[in-house]
């Protein structure tokens, strides 16, 4: 029998963006609109924030998760 994993995705808030992202992911971040569903692009504002949000230390990002 096989066993199930289950996953779940963290939520961020950071500089009027709401975005998906988990580290040990090998997919990267993605912003989402506001109920939460995935936007169908990310450009480079939401590129330029995410490298702002990704430098600050893990308590600090703590500090902007959401879910």
């Amino acid at each position: 029998m096989e066993s199930l994993r289950l996953t779940y995705t963290n939520f961020y808030a950071y500089k009027g963006w709401t975005f998906e992202w988990k580290k040990d992911w090998p997919v990267g971040p993605w912003p989402c609109k506001k109920d939460l569903e995935l936007r169908k692009r990310a450009g480079r504002k939401f590129w330029n924030m995410f490298e702002e949000f990704f430098n600050l230390s893990d308590e600090e990002q703590e500090h902007y998760r959401v879910l």
